[in-house]
């Protein structure tokens, strides 16, 4: 339609109404054939029921990533990591941005995960600040406040977790560091190596979690520490109970334990520090009968094991133990991992098994260490070529 300022300025102006009717914000053009153009595009995307008001796209980052935080559900811990990447960084970096500021200018985000690098933050903790970022902004398309996702733009790099190649142990260590935890505690080094539990589901695993009938150790809860500084009980990682095959010698070991050991009754807030405790009888717990703490147990109980058995060296004086992320009690999952891939297991029961949700990630985890099969291809080969090579009569080559 002419403006009022028709014959000079911005003389044309762009009106409608959305599919519910309501009048749309109006725009003004130079140029005729720019405004028809909009009016043209508006049209059309009301017409496939994409259109996206501008006036909801004003929203700052700020504003949504509460909104978003306040939706998101989880463990105490996975909400308490959200919470902080958006206070600490998303909120101070690009908090004050409008999210279609954002979409338009992908170089903001680009420019943000530079700041993160600038900061000397680890790769994988920027890494999770962009997974959060990414999701901020995937729930502003998803609620039609932005068309397009800015963290998914080609000119953004996001963090590249590099890939590591784990070396499981040799059973010979294994059994070393095992047998240098105090007696009261070796049956939990068992239970890593011959299970696959994760460290807190060894914590948090009780006498009813044993079926000696059926041979099965069932994993359904684990002691996680908050960041509050606050013990639970929560679900294994991924909110997924399992079950995972028991042999006899495991199952020799937990019965001794519990015959010397016998299980103590623990109550701890499941999830969250304000919801009701629950009970378990847990097969391990401290001298005072309390869930484990990781941070206690690996500096006074797993450290020494690996001074013992030779993996590290001794600390000098009241120097503290040598770094050694590589040989933390996951080690022990790893070389369960290892041991049932020699022995034929498939990676969609090794998954099942360790409690990933994602098969693809177990292969990638584990890809080098499944066996080669370089003979059995060799063998094909020359079965087809020797076929090939000496047809059968009538020309036609035998069954390969």
């Amino acid at each position: 339609m002419p403006t009022a300022a028709h014959g000079d300025g911005s003389r044309w102006e762009v009106r409608g109404w959305d599919n519910s009717g309501s009048p749309l914000p109006k725009r003004r053009f130079a140029d005729k054939g720019e405004a028809e153009r909009h009016a043209a595009a508006i049209t059309n995307d009301l017409a496939e029921g994409d259109y996206i008001d501008p006036r909801d796209s004003r929203t700052t980052v700020k504003v949504w990533a509460a909104d978003w935080l306040s939706a998101q559900g989880g463990d105490g811990s996975t909400a308490e990591n959200r919470e902080r990447y958006v206070r600490l960084h998303i909120v101070p970096g690009i908090g004050d941005r409008e999210l279609g500021q954002v979409e338009r200018r992908p170089s903001i985000v680009q420019n943000f995960l530079k700041g993160l690098e600038d900061k000397g933050l680890s790769i994988g903790y920027r890494y999770n600040v962009f997974i959060a970022l990414s999701s901020i902004f995937a729930a502003a398309v998803e609620d039609r406040l932005i068309k397009r996702n800015p963290c998914h733009s080609r000119s953004v790099t996001k963090p590249k977790i590099p890939p590591r190649t784990l070396v499981p142990w040799e059973f010979q260590r294994v059994n070393s560091v095992i047998l240098g935890l105090p007696e009261r505690l070796r049956a939990a080094g068992w239970v890593g190596f011959g299970a696959g539990l994760r460290q807190g589901e060894i914590f948090g695993i009780a006498e009813s979690d044993i079926d000696f009938r059926r041979r099965i150790v069932r994993v359904r809860q684990q002691v996680k520490l908050l960041k509050s500084g606050v013990k639970v009980f929560a679900l294994p990682k991924g909110g997924k109970t399992r079950e995972v095959p028991m042999d006899d010698l495991l199952a020799e070991k937990l019965a001794q334990h519990l015959s010397d050991f016998p299980s103590v009754r623990v109550s701890l807030p499941w999830g969250t520090p304000a919801a009701k405790p629950k009970s378990f009888r847990l097969l391990f717990t401290d001298v005072d009968g309390n869930a484990l703490l990781r941070s206690t147990f690996n500096l006074t109980v797993w450290k020494p094991a690996l001074v013992s058995a030779g993996v590290i060296p001794p600390p000098i004086r009241a120097q503290k133990f040598e770094a050694s992320p590589e040989d933390g009690m996951h080690a022990l999952r790893h070389a369960f991992a290892a041991a049932l891939i020699d022995g034929g297991c498939s990676i969609k029961d090794l998954a099942a098994y360790l409690g990933h949700a994602d098969e693809a990630f177990t292969l990638r985890t584990y890809v080098h260490l499944m066996p080669k099969s370089d003979e059995r291809a060799r063998s094909a080969i020359s079965r087809a070529l020797l076929a090939a090579d000496r047809p059968a009569p009538g020309g036609v080559l035998p069954a390969v």
